[in-house]
This record gives structure tokens, C-alpha cells and sequence, in this order.
């Protein structure tokens, strides 16, 4: 391909926008990004300051709507630390990204809730209950659905909460965490802190 073409012809393009940009936030000190880059030490190798270089490495994997995507966050814009990826993927990969460990993979939060099929919203919950992040991720929405029977009464967690007047999460630090037995679980605060001054 001539450097005539690659100004002319792909000039108009997505693609030729894309390698556009990414000079731009690297190196030039108007550009609103520039610190997230410049200043992090993240630039692009030599060659693709042409655009014929860039279109060489990467027109091939090159496909409608998808980005430019590091790999490695903190590395620069070189042929073996790029790849092509769709939006959802490049934001699965920002630096910004809460990243749990579970046994030997490294995932971020959104890609967790959709291994094990869990929301936000429940995640945060069970975080605020004083779960770790592990049991908080893989601990199955059914488990709270338990029964939990005692004097001839099987009621949820969340029911013993409304019907002693506990708060909910004080109920599950103290059975599913603690493992208290269930006849002190369900007392008062007050009788708990009055039998542990008694122990």
C-alpha cells in the first residue's frame, strides 16, 4: 500500500480515525487524555508513527465497531501488546477495574456476576453483610433461601430479621459467619453481650 493511499483513500475511515487518536492522546498535550498516558510513560513504537506500519499490524483482525485495546494496561501501543476488541471487552480491561482472585484466575467484578450469574446489587449487599469477596461472588442466590427452623418455626434469614427486629446483617454474622448456635443467634443484642460478660 503507498503513502498516497494511506492518506487519501483510508483517510475517511474508522480505521485511519482510530490510529489518528491514538497518537493524539499520546502525544499531544492538548488532548484531555494526555495524562493518562504521557505521563504513565505509554506511547507507541516508532514504526506506527506511519500509517502504512499500523495498517500492516493490525487491518487484519480489524472488523466493524471494534477497538484498539492494550493488553497489558501499563505497556505501551506495540504489535505484541495490542489487540482488536469489541467495547464491552476493552472496558473489561481498564485499569480501573476491581480484579478478584477465585482459586488461580484473575477476573474483574462485571466478568465475575456473569460466571455466576449474580447482580450488582446482591454483590454489594452481601459485601455490606460482612462477606468476603470470594463467598460474596460464588455463593449461590438459593443459599438464602434457606429455612431456618427453630421452636417449630422455619422462616428465611431476611424474616427472622423483620420478625426479632434485627438487623439483617447482624442475623448472618452471626450464623453463617460466627456459627453461633441458633438459640443465642436469635436473641437480642443485649442478651448477648450479657452472656459473653458472663463467659
Amino acid at each position: 500500500m503507498t503513502h498516497w493511499n494511506t492518506r487519501h483513500w483510508m483517510a475517511w475511515t474508522r480505521f485511519y480515525r482510530i490510529w489518528y487518536s491514538l497518537k493524539y492522546r499520546c502525544r499531544n498535550k492538548n488532548s484531555k487524555n494526555y495524562q493518562y498516558y504521557w505521563w504513565r510513560g505509554i506511547s507507541y513504537c516508532k514504526k506506527r508513527e506511519k500509517f502504512d506500519c499500523f495498517y500492516n499490524d493490525m487491518y487484519d483482525s480489524y472488523f466493524d465497531w471494534s477497538t484498539i485495546d492494550r493488553i497489558d494496561n501499563n505497556w505501551d501501543y506495540n504489535k505484541k501488546n495490542c489487540r482488536r476488541a469489541t467495547r464491552k471487552e476493552q472496558s473489561n480491561n481498564t485499569r480501573n477495574n476491581e480484579i478478584i482472585k477465585i482459586w488461580w484466575e484473575y477476573k474483574n467484578i462485571t466478568q465475575r456476576l456473569n460466571i455466576y450469574d449474580l447482580n450488582r446489587t446482591t454483590y454489594y449487599s452481601r459485601i455490606s453483610s460482612w462477606m468476603n469477596k470470594k463467598e460474596a461472588i460464588t455463593t449461590p442466590v438459593e443459599y438464602y433461601l434457606d429455612k431456618i427452623c427453630y421452636n417449630w418455626e422455619c422462616l428465611t434469614l431476611s424474616e427472622w430479621s423483620k420478625k426479632l427486629n434485627i438487623l439483617y446483617k447482624t442475623l448472618y454474622r452471626r450464623i453463617k459467619i460466627k456459627k453461633y448456635p441458633l438459640d443465642i443467634a436469635l436473641r437480642s443484642d443485649k442478651y448477648i453481650q450479657r452472656e459473653k460478660r458472663n463467659m
